[in-house]
């Protein structure tokens, strides 16, 4: 846990792009075997806000990343959240 809230403002700042490609392309990275590894730490790392735009882009795949072989990781990241 950062306990310097202007690192950790600066930090999410600089991972923008990198939810932005999330959000943009969440099916296909969670359903890669190295893909929902990078899915994973964004859902465990990123601030809230940037959390919670993964988490949404997740809803509309939900049904097909439970029952995929990497997605279910991705899933299971979510829920230990």
């Amino acid at each position: 846990h950062n306990d310097n809230p202007d690192l950790a403002s600066s930090l999410s700042d600089e991972m923008q792009f990198i939810v932005d490609d999330i959000v943009s392309n969440v099916e296909s990275l969670s359903t890669h075997r190295y893909g929902c590894r990078v899915v994973q730490r964004a859902i465990e790392h990123c601030v809230e806000d940037q959390k919670n735009k993964v988490l949404e882009s997740m809803i509309s795949c939900h049904q097909k990343l439970v029952v995929d072989q990497y997605g279910n990781y991705v899933v299971q990241q979510v829920l230990a959240c």
